[in-house]
């Protein structure tokens, strides 16, 4: 990966600043808001899984396994994982990025993304401060991957710790993965190889939209983490094997880090495949394993789910036939998706169910708060179909473990994706979300979330490019099934509905002021109803309605109770002095 050393490149200053994934995003709130059975079969069950509070938590045995294990992962794949940089153009902008060490003679993989071709001066950068000349052995630039091979003083005293390979069938989407690189030129700054833990999150073909890269091809999706100079870098299975070469390449529908499969750069880099060959012995037996015990049983509650994930096809103006993710619930034939995906669909659309049976689809309604509609399959009478019920949120609290789950991305695809993670919170956006750390992108926004107990927990919504916080960013949304269900006949129906408007009062309270006795402003919306009322910027709330308001929260908490139009008598000091002001309330606008 490029960066700016006295001039821009192409993925410097300029760039940087639009790309997904350093696209930096302020959350700045300038307001202060307020607030079934079917008779059918029984929803799909999660075989072998027990459910709600009888879930078995692990034992501190099996914690301490883990974590051990992990720790055996990193001890083992670290010392194969190297910085790489070089100069390329006509002005030796320096490109840096990492690689991964496949022979013991010094054979370094690496990214074309890291080591353009036509590079020089390449060098690789060891942990321990050693910096050693590579020549470039062979280059491929469909996977956009570069052999390099260590060259003159010092070769022979280091030794070289190469990767085993991962067989490309033992990789299932679900399985526990880990990325490491030199995000960041961690290796030069401080001996520190990056690294980070996720899943597998799916498997797909990628047509990459990112300046830099131009890879089109089979990908290998992770909700671990992946950041600049990441390029070239591992992705290793559980074992400690490598699955592939991390990349940045995106497409507007997969935002998560992604890695060019082994097999796929092997397969047209023979002198690589001899390398890596050439590498004899056998594996570690005691270093085996698979997934962590919560990650396999997440796994095994969503399988069932599966086949009620849907691909949701439509077409939308010029932009052309479009591909979304949906899934399949109870009354049967009804099929729950994003509000935001079906945008400019018109009426209908066409619904591909898992086993690959096509069904045209009536577009009915839609629930804007909840960022929901539903569609309803035609020609479904008589057929078998999988349904989840809409009752699985009941319960839910703050730590619970759920993996959304999303469809294929096109018809080729082996299988759809699967992030895990866990509940952050509840009541979210005005009560029309619950907040998850699974990964929510456009891919998968629309897809069930599933609880470890195999319930089907909501629908993956709120994405794009309209909100306040960023794809694969942790901050990730989905709208609660009991509220689904509450709405779902006036969704069948073909309703829109919208949020009760929400009462606001255009005031953003002063960060870091906590010795204060109220909430200073910091800034005041102008026009608005705190404005009209003469509140300014530095003054200080100490009360709403005769509710002391000591922090922001509470101040939050007395205007959900309010309605657009209310008065509210508002207890401020301005330059010590202790003032009232009635203030009555505006409509809280998108």
């Amino acid at each position: 990966m490029p960066w700016v050393v006295g001039g821009t490149t192409a993925w410097g200053a300029r760039a940087l600043s639009t790309h997904p994934f350093t696209r930096i995003v302020f959350l700045s709130s300038v307001l202060a808001a307020g607030s079934g059975a079917c008779g059918e079969a029984p929803c799909l069950p999660a075989p072998g899984v027990p459910s709600g509070a009888n879930a078995p938590a692990p034992s501190t045995g099996e914690i301490d396994a883990i974590q051990a294990r992990d720790r055996s992962v990193y001890e083992r794949v670290a010392p194969s994982v190297l910085g790489v940089e070089c100069r390329h153009g006509p002005k030796r902008e320096r490109f840096y990025g990492s690689g991964v060490v496949i022979s013991d003679l010094g054979y370094v993989l690496t990214s074309t993304t890291a080591v353009p071709e036509g590079a020089k001066d390449v060098r690789l950068l060891l942990a321990d401060g050693r910096a050693l000349d590579a020549e470039v052995a062979e280059v491929s630039s469909a996977c956009e991957a570069v052999l390099l091979k260590a060259q003159g003083k010092g070769v022979r005293d280091v030794r070289w710790p190469a990767l085993r390979a991962a067989r490309d069938e033992d990789a299932r989407a679900g399985d526990r993965v880990f990325s490491a690189g030199n995000a960041h030129q961690t290796l030069g700054r401080d001996g520190q190889v990056y690294w980070s833990a996720g899943v597998l999150s799916g498997r797909y073909h990628l047509v990459s939209e990112e300046g830099c890269s131009r890879y089109r091809g089979p990908v290998l999706e992770s909700d671990a983490a992946v950041n600049h100079g990441c390029d070239g870098g591992a992705l290793v299975d559980a074992r400690g094997r490598l699955l592939g070469l991390l990349s940045l390449s995106h497409a507007r529908t997969r935002w998560l880090g992604t890695a060019v499969p082994l097999h796929e750069i092997l397969a047209r880099m023979p002198k690589a495949a001899k390398a890596l060959a050439s590498n004899g012995g056998e594996e570690d037996a005691a270093f085996g394993g698979t997934d962590a015990p919560l990650a396999r049983a997440l796994q095994q509650a969503a399988e069932p789910a599966r086949r009620a994930v849907v691909r949701i096809l439509f077409e939308r103006g010029q932009d052309g036939t479009q591909c979304v993710t949906g899934v399949l619930v109870r009354p049967r034939g009804t099929v729950l998706t994003s509000a935001f995906n079906l945008e400019g669909a018109g009426g209908r659309a066409q619904v591909v169910l898992a086993d690959g049976r096509r069904f045209a689809a009536e577009i009915k309604g839609c629930h804007l708060g909840l960022d929901l509609a539903a569609l309803v399959l035609a020609g479904a009478d008589g057929a078998e179909l999988p349904g989840l019920e809409l009752s699985g949120a009941n319960g839910l609290a703050a730590g619970d473990l759920v993996t959304v789950l999303g469809a294929p991305l096109n018809a080729e695809a082996a299988e759809g994706t699967c992030t895990n993670g866990i509940v952050s919170a509840l009541d979210r956006l005005d009560g029309c979300a619950v907040q998850t750390d699974a990964r929510i992108n456009f891919g998968n926004a629309g897809g069930p979330a599933i609880g470890l107990d195999g319930r089907l927990l909501g629908v993956a919504a709120q994405v794009n490019e309209r909100k306040v916080w960023a794809q694969s960013s942790g901050v990730g949304f989905f709208a609660p099934s009991d509220k689904i269900a509450a709405c779902l006949p006036d969704l069948l129906a073909g309703k829109t509905l919208c949020p009760a408007p929400q009462a606001f009062l255009g005031v953003r309270p002063a960060v870091g002021e906590t010795e204060l006795a109220g909430v200073k402003i910091a800034e005041v919306v102008e026009r608005s109803a705190a404005w009209r009322a003469g509140l300014r910027p530095g003054d200080v709330v100490t009360g709403l309605d005769g509710a002391d308001t000591r922090s922001w929260p509470a101040v939050i908490t007395v205007l959900k109770k309010k309605n657009p139009g209310d008065p509210v008598e508002v207890r401020f000091v301005r330059e010590e002095r202790a003032l009232n002001v009635r203030v009555t309330l505006d409509t809280r606008t998108p």
